[in-house]
């Protein structure tokens, strides 16, 4: 990823990093912009958090379908976990961190988050279909004037 950027780092507009606090995307956050040259403090954002499965985070597929058997999971998206977040739930925080990005103030915005919250991101900054095979995890996208290009992953 760091190095899918670092021709854009040009020093011509600040950068401002923002990741999710989640261990492995703010580590990320920390590679990227090493690799990338970016010197820049990394902000971090709880509404950049991977969609919460509630009592059910961090485990694994099988696990979840062994406790909450109900549970439908799709390519990309699990739906109806017991005390999980609800996907209105995360449309919603997504929506209100993004309401807060102004695309005109010059500075250019490296973001880190997670498949399902990215996938929220995308689709409503642009529509990106919510369903479907998701993008591999090391999928770098950029989002600018309500398009979104796949850069690499």
């Amino acid at each position: 990823m760091g190095r899918i950027l670092r021709p854009t780092v040009d020093g011509e507009a600040p950068w401002v990093v923002v990741s999710s606090p989640l261990g492995r995307a703010f580590a990320t956050a920390r590679i990227v912009c090493e690799s990338a040259g970016l010197d820049t403090p990394i902000e971090t954002d709880e509404r950049l958090a991977e969609m919460s499965l509630g009592p059910l985070d961090g485990l694994t597929r099988d696990e979840i379908l062994a406790r909450a058997p109900d549970t439908r999971i799709a390519p990309g998206w699990i739906y109806a976990i017991p005390g999980g977040e609800t996907e209105d739930q995360l449309r919603s925080r997504v929506a209100a961190w993004l309401s807060e990005v102004d695309e005109t103030d010059g500075r250019r915005r490296l973001v880190v988050s997670h498949g399902i919250t990215g996938r929220m991101v995308r689709h409503l900054y642009a529509g990106e279909s919510l369903h479907g095979a998701p993008p591999p995890q090391d999928s770098v996208f950029r989002l600018s004037g309500g398009r979104i290009e796949h850069l690499a992953g």
